[in-house]
């Protein structure tokens, strides 16, 4: 290499890199890409909408009733029956609160005598006889108000029941004879009866005929208000026709109109109060350029 060029020094040790670097070379762009329409790539798919899993309803827990075999839905329906049909009108009918409580009890109570595991068919308990005796006085006495469907004898009718049940002193036998005369009295005319006769008896029950408690009507023996069920829920259907029920049925339409009105309002002035608050306490903001401006000039 020396001999080709005498002036060229060596590689002189201790002066670094002495080698120049090679020229760099532009770099050429590269073409852009062009799509191609036959590609067999596919655009990527849009992303489905999350959707949130409902959460779980709370599991109900179920208390189980010590009921004989006997008690089926179709026994416990009626006093279901009978017992909302008291509830929703129980001022028109004039019933304690004490006894709207024994209604809640639809099973009544059972016998201690009996153990859980006895076959016999058993017709469970129901109200005491005072409520009975209630719930029939503010039905008829609701019967009696819609005069205008009864002729003469009919009318005559419910008042002799009514004031036969009020002496009745809650025996369960004299309450049903006054229901029998007044079913036998609207027979005359509908050839229709009004109610069926009550539930036998249960089984292995003591039955004390006294003079004032003896059987009547149609020489059903009544020594529980359980053996009552199919005949007081044909009355409270009967009275649904009342004038009395139709006025409270109109005064809760109005009441209803009347609370929906005033949750509208009350809706409507929660949303204009929330936003004068958002107003107040949120004015508008400026951006920070603005107040750099001001501080120059």
């Amino acid at each position: 290499m020396l001999d080709g060029d005498v002036k060229m020094t060596g590689i002189l040790p201790g002066k670094g890199r002495q080698i120049p670097d090679a020229p760099k070379r532009r770099k050429e762009p590269k073409p852009p890409k062009v799509p191609n329409p036959v590609s067999n790539v596919t655009a990527p798919k849009p992303r489905p909408p999350v959707v949130r899993k409902p959460k779980p309803l709370p599991k109900v827990l179920w208390t189980p009733v010590p009921v004989p075999p006997s008690f089926t839905l179709e026994r416990a329906l009626p006093r279901i029956a009978i017992r909302e049909f008291a509830i929703r009108f129980g001022e028109l009918l004039d019933i304690s609160r004490t006894h709207l409580e024994e209604l809640e009890e639809i099973g009544g109570r059972r016998s201690h005598d009996l153990e859980d595991d006895d076959d016999i068919d058993v017709e469970m308990g129901w109200v005491g006889e005072t409520c009975l005796r209630a719930i029939l006085l503010g039905l008829l006495n609701l019967l009696l108000n819609n005069q205008s469907e009864f002729d003469g004898e009919q009318e005559k009718a419910i008042r002799d029941a009514i004031q036969e049940i009020k002496a009745s002193r809650a025996n369960l036998s004299r309450m049903w004879g006054a229901l029998a005369s007044l079913r036998a009295e609207f027979a005359k005319v509908d050839n229709k009866p009004l109610f069926p006769d009550p539930l036998p008896p249960p089984q292995h029950t003591k039955i004390h005929t006294t003079r004032s408690g003896a059987s009547m009507g149609s020489g059903i023996n009544v020594t529980t208000t359980a053996q009552l069920v199919p005949v007081v829920l044909p009355l409270t259907e009967m009275v649904l026709d009342a004038q009395a029920l139709r006025d409270e049925f109109e005064e809760g339409a109005k009441e209803a109109k009347e609370h929906a009105r005033e949750e509208r309002e009350q809706a409507k002035a929660i949303r204009e109060h929330w936003e004068e608050t958002k107003k107040k306490r949120h004015p508008v903001r400026f951006p920070f350029f603005f107040f750099l401006v001001l501080q120059l000039y």
